[in-house]
């Protein structure tokens, strides 16, 4: 469990890395640091695990449907280069996997993100 966890999270750490030394704005800056400082609450344990489960699937919803909200654009334009199909590809792979283990160990937060 925590190798999967941990590798798309160094894979993260890699992107934004080249993502904010690419577009060095300070707002941006400000506020992946502000999203680093908000998640180590989880890491010395304020919150209660039910809680943190809870904000895991939220979380993992909310980034499943932001490229949604472009979808709009891929549709009038009929323009699906923004679109990374491997990654598409993988991700739903990766879903249905996660999907599978959650609904065979019963674990309803995982069956929800």
């Amino acid at each position: 469990m925590a190798i999967i966890s941990v590798f798309p999270l160094v894979i993260a750490i890699i992107l934004s890395t080249i993502y904010l030394s690419v577009k060095p704005q300070s707002h941006l800056i400000q506020q992946f640091f502000g999203t680093v400082l908000i998640s180590q609450i989880f890491n010395f344990d304020l919150l209660p695990m039910s809680m943190c489960g809870t904000l895991g699937s939220l979380s993992s919803i909310s980034l499943n449907m932001i490229p949604m909200m472009y979808m709009q654009d891929v549709i009038d334009t009929k323009d699906v280069s923004g679109i990374n199909l491997p990654l598409s590809i993988v991700s739903v792979v990766n879903y249905w996997i996660w999907f599978s283990y959650a609904a065979i160990m019963r674990d309803p937060f995982m069956t929800v993100s």
